[in-house]
């Protein structure tokens, strides 16, 4: 059931914020959204937080008018936790004509990156999507952007960790705009009927890989992804404490169940086989590179 309150919509921009016990930063995320005045529809859409983020987060926003906060019954992850937050917005208004799905460590820092996304949106039929540069950690990356969704067996080998994946693809339209393949998760803006048309994201991954299978059902719509080079958008990873091995080889689950159901979903042909063997080497390759670390420290520990 959908907790939450009727809302007032005056904008035709959603933007969806899926929270899972991170509430300070989900509040950082949204604060700043207010502070420059954004011309859109905030949903916090908590996905059946452990801790009391639903209500500080209700409780925190319940007077803002131009944000909601709902609390999803389970945690179904990335693509999941954004249908329903997306649905929940179809399903209260018809002016929103478009949806930015943004991750709670991005930070956006001027107002005009959503009337420039949508205003690309509706020059451009054929985009789907699209994005901005991301600054990941203060550094520029472009190549993280955006990128190619794999073919034939890049989409198992394209799994390993030492895989260097290649430079994307971009065909440049005008200035500083381009029809890309696959963009990044993050942060981006989609049109309205064209997630109507896909019938949503794809649930049937948790975590990871949700962009390639984007841009793949994007383009067996004869539609493509975009790239503004004009706009930017800030993705500050939270940095923890060293893993140990165990949490290091547990992390990798999710992602691997990811790639197993893109592979078997939208690309028949694939080996399974070789999936598994890059699987079994990617936990070698985790096992070494700890061991080798461990080794490194213990030694410069001893030269001090």
């Amino acid at each position: 059931m959908i907790r939450g309150r009727e809302i007032l919509f005056v904008n035709d921009i959603g933007v969806v914020v899926i929270n899972y016990n991170k509430y300070e930063l989900t509040q950082n995320c949204v604060d700043m959204m207010l502070d420059i005045n954004a011309p859109v529809q905030v949903l916090i859409v908590d996905n059946d937080s452990s801790n009391d983020s639903y209500n500080i987060l209700q409780s925190k926003y319940q007077n803002v008018d131009n944000v909601d906060v709902i609390c999803n019954s389970e945690n179904g992850g990335y693509a999941k936790g954004n249908n329903y937050g997306i649905r929940y917005l179809l399903q209260n208004n018809d002016l929103i004509k478009y949806f930015c799905v943004m991750n709670p460590d991005v930070e956006i820092t001027y107002s005009k990156i959503f009337d420039n996304l949508k205003r690309i949106l509706d020059e451009h039929p054929r985009m789907a999507v699209v994005t901005g540069k991301m600054i990941t950690n203060g550094n520029l990356d472009i190549n993280k952007s955006y990128w190619d969704f794999p073919k034939k067996r890049e989409a198992a080998l394209g799994h390993a960790l030492v895989y260097k994946r290649k430079k994307g693809s971009i065909d440049y339209l005008e200035n500083g705009i381009g029809e890309v393949e696959v963009v990044t998760g993050s942060f981006f803006m989609i049109k309205r009927s064209v997630f109507e048309k896909l019938n949503g994201f794809d649930e049937g991954t948790f975590l990871y890989n949700e962009e390639n299978i984007m841009g793949i059902r994007i383009n067996k719509l004869g539609l493509t992804c975009g790239l503004s080079t004009n706009d930017y958008f800030n993705h500050n990873h939270p940095k923890g404490p060293r893993q140990k091995l165990r949490q290091k080889i547990k992390s990798r689950k999710n992602g691997n169940q990811s790639r197993r159901y893109m592979c078997k979903t939208y690309f028949k042909k694939i080996d399974s086989l070789l999936l598994e063997l890059v699987i079994a080497f990617n936990y070698c390759y985790i096992v070494l590179t700890h061991m080798l670390g461990n080794i490194i420290r213990s030694n410069n520990r001893k030269g001090q």
